[in-house]
């Protein structure tokens, strides 16, 4: 099956296998988007349902030397600018975040009421702190914002504030 742009219908945009394992072909019977067009389910003619992503929320955020962006639904790009030059690294998350925040020393990810903080280092690498840091807060999380010291959250109408380090 070949994805196509509505814009530009010569173009394919990606390609999915719709074949079953025993490679017989199953020619998809119906599509069907999801309400932000980032999911597209397929059904095969055996009543086979195959739901593909062709696009990833948008992502990110950026400090004075980071820019982090969400590469995938689980993996992190971080670029690093400490010096002329930019140094990429990537993160594998173990969950899918909703919001991202970079301070001059740590990226955090957060997922519902989870903070997954990583340290990031000056050669523009992460190296994570046992392996990372996870915070639990009360409610789901909207915003996130970083500093040396501290990390700010806003869960609901209430806003937590605690060290990014504890000593």
């Amino acid at each position: 099956m070949h994805i196509q742009d509505a814009k530009d219908p010569k173009s394919t945009v990606s390609t999915a296998d719709t074949n079953e394992d025993d490679r017989r072909l199953r020619p998809p019977m119906k599509c069907q988007w999801s309400y932000d067009d980032q999911l597209l389910a397929v059904q095969s003619g055996s009543g086979d349902i195959q739901v593909f992503l062709t696009s990833a929320p948008l992502l990110g955020d950026s400090s004075i030397n980071y820019a982090v962006v969400l590469n995938s639904l689980t993996e992190l790009m971080i670029y690093s600018y400490h010096t002329d030059s930019i140094v990429t690294s990537f993160v594998h998350l173990e969950m899918e975040p909703s919001v991202i925040g970079v301070g001059p020393t740590h990226a955090a990810c957060c997922s519902n009421n989870l903070v997954h903080l990583f340290t990031l280092a000056e050669d523009g690498l992460y190296f994570p702190e046992d392996p990372h840091v996870i915070r639990e807060f009360n409610g789901d999380i909207n915003e996130v914002a970083l500093n040396y010291e501290y990390l700010a959250v806003r869960s609901g109408d209430k806003a937590h504030l605690t060290m990014v380090r504890k000593s």
